[in-house]
C-alpha cells in the first residue's frame, strides 16, 4: 500500500508513477505490472526499465497524459464513512482478470478493519455484482474490456472522491490467489441476492462460444455436443437435464437439450447463469474465462484445453482456500486435446468424465464422510440418479478391452523382441 499524490496516474488498468523532471512514466509495481515491470521516456519512448511483452506494449503504445476519460462514461457510488481511503482498481482488458481482481478486492476489504474507507474502480460488466455497503465507494467504468487498452487516465474522475478524504492510499489488486467462497457469496451479489436458491444439482452443461478459434472442432461443436450428451445420457436417469448456455448462433440443439444461449450478456443473464451453474453437476467447455464462475458453482467442471493453452491450465479456476488437493483433482478436470480440442472424440471425452466423475463421488465419500454406512448405500442414497449397474459394466468391458490390447502388444513385443 503506497500514499496516492499528484504523481501518480491511474491509467484504465494500469498504475504507474510520473516524473515531472525528467518526464519518465514507469508502472508501479502492482500485479501483472510486477511480472511485466516498464519504465520509459514520455518524449522519446526511450526504455530504461524492462522490455516489452504482450502486457505492457500496450500501456506503451497508447498511454498519453491528457488521455482523461469523459465524465458521461463515468458514474460514482459514495458511501463515505472514514477520513482515509484505499484505491483498488479492478478494471482489466479481459473479463476473467477483471473479474478476479473484485474477488480479491472483496477479500482484501472483508479482512481489513473498520479504519479505511475504499475506492472500488469496476467496469460496467460487473457492477450489479456489488453490494452497496458504507464505506465503500465505486467509481464504475462504462467501456468493454477491450477498450479499456485505449489506457484513459481516471485521475480526475479519482480526484472527485479522493478531495473528501485526509488519506488516501493505492493498494495492489491480484489476479493470482485463493478465495473463501462464502466470503465471495457474502459480500457479492452474485445470484440476485432476492432470488430462491435450490439446493438440488441436476443439470450437465455445456459452454457453448460461437467465436470459431473458441469452439470444440469448429463448425462440429454442436454435433460433438450432441453426442457427448447422448453419451452421458445413458448413464443418468431421467431426473438430470441437459442445458447448453453461452453465444447464441444459427446453430439448433434437439429439444431434449434446453438452450439457454443467448446473443448478448446483461445482468439478468448473469444472475440465471450463475443460479444454472449453481444447480449443475456437471460443465463442460474450452478454457477460458468463461468458465470461472462454473469453476465456482458447479460440483464438477471440465476444462478442454487446445494446444495452444497448455500452459494456461487452471487460469479459468476460481481457487478456493483450504480444499482436498484429492478431492480438487477430481472437481475440475483438465483434458489436453489438439489445436481445436478435435482429437478429443466425444465417446472419448465422455468415457473419461464418465470415470472421473464416479472417481470424484466415491473419492468425496472416502474423504468426507464418517458415519457407518457403506458406500454403496450413500452413493446410492445421495447419487441416487446414477446408473451405477451400467456404468459398473461399461468400465468392466471397456478395461477388459485395454487388457486385451496390452497383452496382444506383449506377445507381439515378446515375439520380435
Amino acid at each position: 500500500m503506497i500514499v496516492y499524490n499528484k504523481n501518480y496516474i491511474i491509467s484504465s488498468y494500469f498504475e504507474a508513477s510520473i516524473s515531472d523532471s525528467s518526464k519518465n512514466i514507469e508502472l508501479l509495481p502492482f500485479g501483472h505490472s510486477r511480472h511485466f515491470p516498464l519504465k520509459f521516456g514520455l518524449v522519446d519512448k526511450q526504455i530504461f526499465t524492462g522490455e516489452l511483452n504482450f502486457f505492457n506494449t500496450v500501456f506503451y503504445e497508447n498511454f498519453k497524459e491528457n488521455n482523461f476519460v469523459t465524465s458521461d462514461k463515468c458514474s460514482i457510488e459514495q458511501n463515505k464513512l472514514t477520513d482515509k481511503l484505499i484505491v483498488l482498481n479492478c478494471l482489466d482488458n479481459c473479463f476473467g482478470h477483471s473479474l478476479l481482481k473484485l474477488f480479491y478486492a472483496v477479500n482484501y476489504i472483508h479482512n481489513q478493519d473498520n479504519s479505511f474507507d475504499f475506492l472500488l474502480i469496476i467496469p460496467k460488466a460487473l457492477s450489479h455484482f456489488i453490494i452497496k455497503k458504507a464505506g465503500v465507494n465505486c467509481l464504475i467504468i462504462d467501456y468493454s474490456f477491450t477498450q479499456m487498452q485505449e489506457c484513459f487516465v481516471l485521475n480526475n474522475e479519482i480526484d472527485k472522491i479522493t478531495r473528501q478524504y485526509n488519506e488516501v492510499f493505492i493498494e495492489s489488486v491480484e489476479t493470482y490467489d485463493s478465495f473463501d467462497k462464502s466470503i465471495l457469496i457474502e459480500n457479492l451479489n452474485l445470484m440476485q441476492n432476492d432470488s430462491p436458491v435450490s439446493s438440488v444439482k441436476d443439470k450437465i452443461i455445456f459452454y457453448y462460444r460461437s467465436d470459431y478459434f473458441r469452439m470444440w472442432n469448429g463448425k462440429s461443436q454442436l454435433k460433438n455436443c450432441v453426442a457427448l450428451f447422448s453419451f452421458l445420457k445413458k448413464f443418468v436417469n431421467e431426473s438430470i437435464q441437459f442445458y447448453v448456455v453461452g453465444d447464441l448462433d444459427k446453430q439448433q440443439f434437439p429439444s431434449w437439450i434446453t438452450d439457454e444461449r443467448i446473443s448478448k450478456f446483461n445482468k439478468d443473464v448473469d444472475f440465471k447463469y450463475n443460479q444454472l451453474f449453481d444447480t449443475s453437476l456437471i460443465c463442460i467447455g474450452l478454457t477460458g474465462s468463461h468458465m470461472l464462475f462454473p469453476s465456482l458453482f458447479s460440483e464438477c467442471t471440465v476444462h478442454l484445453h487446445p494446444a495452444h493453452k497448455y500452459k494456461n491450465m487452471i487460469e479459468d479456476t476460481v481457487v478456493k482456500k483450504n480444499t482436498n488437493e484429492m478431492f480438487s483433482a477430481y472437481q475440475h478436470l483438465y483434458y489436453f486435446g489438439n489445436y481445436n480440442c478435435s482429437d478429443l472424440k466425444p465417446e472419448h471425452l465422455g468415457r473419461l468424465i464418465l470415470f472421473h466423475y464416479q472417481g470424484l463421488v466415491e473419492k468425496k465419500y472416502k474423504l468426507f464422510v464418517r458415519e457407518n454406512v457403506s458406500q454403496k448405500d450413500w452413493i446410492n442414497k445421495n447419487y441416487s440418479f446414477l446408473n451405477l449397474a451400467e456404468i459398473h459394466a461399461y468400465r468392466q468391458k471397456f478395461n477388459a478391452k485395454e487388457a486385451n490390447k496390452n497383452r496382444v502388444k506383449y506377445y507381439l513385443d515378446k515375439f520380435f523382441g
